[in-house]
C-alpha cells in the first residue's frame, strides 16, 4: 500500500496494524521511513517492546542488538546437520539406535547455536577454505522431505553446501561483533552492557510474551538470542574481560533483586513475569557455559530465583535448563550447577 494511503488510515487502525502484524525488526525499519511513520514506530517500540532511543548510544545499541537477533535466527535455521564447529562434542553414539544424536535438535537447536564459540573456527576465511565440512561420515540432514528414503546415505555435496552456508553466517556475526566492539571504550562499557542485557532479558522476554501461540518457536528463539548475546559479550571481553564479567554479574544481581521485590507479598508471579525470569535463567546458563560468570555466581543466581518462585515453576525449568545447556560438554555435566539442578529434581 502506498505510504500516503497508509497514513490516511485512522490513527487507531494504523496502530492496531503495526502492533499486531509487525515484529521488532519491522518496527525498527519503520524508524527510517517518513517522519510520521517514524514517530508512530518509536512510540510502539517504547510502549510495546521497552526499546527506547533517548540517546545516540541507545539507538546504536538497539540497531546492533536487533541485528544480533536476526543473525542468531539465521544460524539456528542453518544448523540442521553435523558440523565440527557448531555441534556438541559429547553425544550418545549407539549403533543400534543411530538416531540418538537427533535428540538435541528435536528438543531445541540452541545447544548448537551456543556451541559455536566452544570450538575454534579455522583461521582461513570461508571464501578461502576449500571445504569447511568434516571429511568422513555425517549423520543425515533433518530437514523434512529432503532425505526421504535415504536415512543414512546422501550426497556429500549437499553437506558441504550446508556447512559453507553456516560458516558464511558465522562470518557475518563476527563482522558485526567487530563493528560493535571497535567503538566501545572503558567509559561507555557500562552503558553498552546495560543496553545489551536489557535486550537479552526484557526485550527477549517480550518475544516470549507476545508469541504464546507459537510457544515452542518463541522459546527456541529466546534461547538462541541468549546464546548469540553471550558470544557478543565474549567478543567484547577480548580486551576488557574482567570489566565485562563484573558488569554482567552486577546487572544480573540487580535483576534478581528486582524480581525479589516483585514477589514480596505475592505467592506467585504473573505469566509475563515468569516468562521474563525463564529468559533470564537461560541467559545465566549461557554465560556460565561461556565462563563469563563462575560457579558461585551461577549457583547464587539460581538459588535466589528459585527461593521466590513456586515449586511448579522450579520443576518445569530445572530439567530443561540442564538438558539444553549443561549437556554439551562432559565438564559441564559434572559442574556444580549441573549437580545442583540434578539434585533438585
Amino acid at each position: 500500500m502506498p505510504q500516503p494511503l497508509l497514513l490516511k488510515l485512522p490513527h487507531e487502525v494504523l496502530l492496531y496494524i503495526l502492533k499486531q502484524y509487525l515484529d521488532l525488526t519491522d518496527l525498527w525499519t519503520l524508524t527510517r521511513a517518513s517522519k510520521d511513520l517514524r514517530c508512530i514506530a518509536l512510540l510502539l517500540l517504547k510502549k510495546q517492546w521497552s526499546v527506547g532511543s533517548d540517546s545516540l548510544l541507545k539507538s546504536q545499541m538497539n540497531a546492533a542488538m536487533i541485528a544480533v537477533s536476526g543473525i542468531s535466527q539465521r544460524i539456528i535455521k542453518r544448523i540442521t546437520i553435523y558440523d565440527p564447529y557448531a555441534f556438541p562434542p559429547i553425544l550418545p553414539q549407539n549403533p543400534q539406535n543411530p538416531r540418538n544424536w537427533l535428540y538435541l535438535t528435536l528438543t531445541d537447536t540452541t545447544v548448537y547455536d551456543l556451541a559455536i564459540y566452544q570450538h575454534s573456527l579455522p583461521d582461513q576465511s570461508v571464501s578461502e577454505a576449500r571445504s569447511p565440512s568434516p571429511p568422513n561420515t555425517f549423520p543425515p540432514t533433518i530437514e523434512p522431505g529432503l532425505d526421504e528414503g535415504s536415512e543414512h546415505f546422501f550426497p556429500m555435496e549437499r553437506i558441504k553446501y550446508q556447512c559453507k552456508r553456516l560458516h558464511y553466517i558465522v562470518e557475518d556475526e563476527r563482522k558485526l561483533h567487530y563493528q560493535i566492539a571497535r567503538n566501545i571504550t572503558k567509559e561507555n562499557l557500562n552503558a553498552v552492557i546495560e543496553s545489551i542485557l536489557h535486550h537479552v532479558i526484557f526485550v527477549n522476554g517480550r518475544w516470549m510474551i507476545m508469541s504464546r501461540r507459537q510457544s515452542a518457536i518463541a522459546i527456541s528463539r529466546a534461547r538462541a538470542f541468549s546464546a548469540a548475546t553471550t558470544r557478543l559479550l565474549c567478543s567484547l571481553g577480548d580486551n576488557l574481560k574482567n570489566e565485562v564479567a563484573a558488569i554482567v554479574w552486577e546487572n544480573m544481581s540487580s535483576f534478581i533483586t528486582y524480581v525479589e521485590y516483585l514477589f514480596l507479598g505475592k505467592s506467585n508471579g504473573n505469566s509475563n513475569l515468569m516468562d521474563t525470569i525463564t529468559v533470564f535463567l537461560n541467559f545465566v546458563c549461557a554465560c556460565y557455559v561461556a565462563h563469563i560468570i563462575v560457579d558461585e555466581q551461577a549457583l547464587d543466581a539460581f538459588y535466589r530465583v528459585y527461593h521466590v518462585t513456586s515449586k511448579i515453576y522450579k520443576d518445569q525449568t530445572r530439567s530443561s535448563l540442564r538438558e539444553l545447556w549443561l549437556r554439551t560438554d562432559r565438564d559441564l555435566e559434572d559442574s556444580p550447577l549441573s549437580r545442583y539442578l540434578n539434585l533438585s529434581l
